[in-house]
């Protein structure tokens, strides 16, 4: 259905909030280093804005809703106990007001003056895993959200899970979202046997899958591609990355990438790395062989295209 490539990117904006609900050891040791400068994780994103201005590529910023709250006062959210016992009840409301490692309504408000267009989406209000929360927690999540949202004169249309663990897309729908992101399936899930996987799991350090996009019911489902981080295999990225970009070229189809921002607190070498595929994009996008969208561009695109052909008929 896409008439030429196209090049997507989100980037899963949530300070510490995913890492918070996931007290691994990792997380833990992660949280730590990064508590020890609150500002690191604000730097990487001014850092990706003028990445993304120097090379005119708007990208879809899925925030928490409580990044929509200013940590030093004005704006604040208290949940009643019932909202944050059904949550989880995990956290202290004064404390994560608070606190500018989970309130960011600075960040929101640099993304928005940005010289590029970007796109802000949604990412739950505090990180829920929708597979499993309740419809009264997930439909909070989204209400809660989509108001805040209002205060910034936004109309949330793009939605990315906590985990890209879907769940209760009725209530998506609902309050007008146009779009969700998955995960894609990795080379080595699909096939059975072991040896087949370990193959499929090393051609997936070569090969980036292109993204599909989906009709459900009312709603589009974009694929992703890769995540723009690996611990073990970061080498591998930015081949993977370019070979995709090609790829998305030469067959007309969804290049859909994503990162969490912190990940370039923990590994600042994915700057130059993004850099570089930037620069790809732009000189693919300044050819006229590639498109750059946001989601939500991508899911009006794409109903445009539905309408014109149920036109037809």
């Amino acid at each position: 259905m896409l008439s030429k490539a196209v090049f997507t990117m989100s980037l899963d904006t949530e300070l510490l909030w995913g890492l918070s609900r996931t007290p691994s050891g990792r997380a833990i040791a992660q949280i730590n280093g990064i508590k020890r400068d609150p500002t690191h994780c604000r730097a990487a994103i001014d850092n990706l804005l003028n990445l993304f201005a120097k090379y005119n590529i708007p990208a879809t910023w899925a925030t928490c809703g409580y990044l929509f709250l200013d940590y030093r006062g004005g704006n604040r959210y208290i949940p009643d106990e019932n909202t944050i016992k059904s949550r989880g009840g995990w956290h202290n409301s004064e404390t994560i007001n608070g606190n500018p490692l989970f309130c960011g309504k600075d960040i929101v408000d640099k993304i928005l003056s940005s010289q590029v267009e970007h796109e802000i989406g949604y990412h739950t209000f505090s990180h829920v895993d929708f597979s499993r929360c309740s419809r009264e927690v997930a439909e909070a999540e989204v209400a809660d959200g989509v108001r805040l949202a209002r205060e910034f004169n936004l109309s949330l249309k793009s939605f990315v899970f906590p985990w890209n663990r879907v769940g209760h897309l009725d209530i998506l729908k609902k309050y007008g979202f146009l779009i969700y992101r998955v995960q894609a399936s990795g080379l080595g899930e699909r096939y059975r046997t072991f040896l087949a996987r370990k193959i499929g799991g090393i051609l997936g350090l070569i090969f980036t899958p292109l993204a599909k996009l989906n009709w459900r019911d009312g709603i589009w489902e974009t694929g992703s591609s890769m995540d723009f981080w690996s611990r073990q295999y970061s080498f591998m990225l930015l081949p993977r990355a370019k070979l995709g970009v090609h790829r998305a070229v030469s067959q007309q189809k969804l290049l859909h990438l994503f990162l969490h921002p912190y990940t370039l607190v923990l590994q600042p070498s994915l700057f130059g790395k993004l850099e570089k595929l930037l620069i790809l994009v732009a000189s693919k996008r300044d050819k006229g062989e590639l498109e750059v969208m946001t989601m939500g561009e991508l899911a009006t695109r794409m109903n445009q295209t539905l309408s014109s052909s149920s036109g037809e008929h």
